[in-house]
């Protein structure tokens, strides 16, 4: 049973950051400014590197891969709440 759990655990890790990558990107002001910061160098309106025009969505990936790697942690049981969770949840919710 425990290599199914292992087995099943690291399949949906990519699934995860693919999801959370997605909600990063359409769901923030953060991700639409890197979409439209790109479409703007792609028809030329601005001049920036491609590097500082898809800035906010580099920052969204590493972002969404740390928090990916920190759940994943987190449900291993190799890690406890962080203190911003704490902060943020509601005291019935937490261990």
């Amino acid at each position: 049973m425990t290599l199914l759990k292992v087995l099943m655990f690291l399949i949906e890790l990519p699934i995860r950051f693919i999801l959370a990558l997605i909600g990063f990107t359409f769901g923030g002001w953060i991700g639409w400014t890197g979409i439209i910061l790109v479409l703007l160098r792609l028809m030329g309106v601005i001049h920036w590197p491609w590097w500082l025009a898809a800035l906010p969505l580099e920052y969204g990936g590493i972002y969404c891969l740390y928090m990916t790697i920190d759940g994943a942690l987190y449900r291993a049981g190799l890690k406890k709440v962080g203190s911003y969770a704490r902060f943020t949840q509601p005291f019935d919710r937490l261990d």
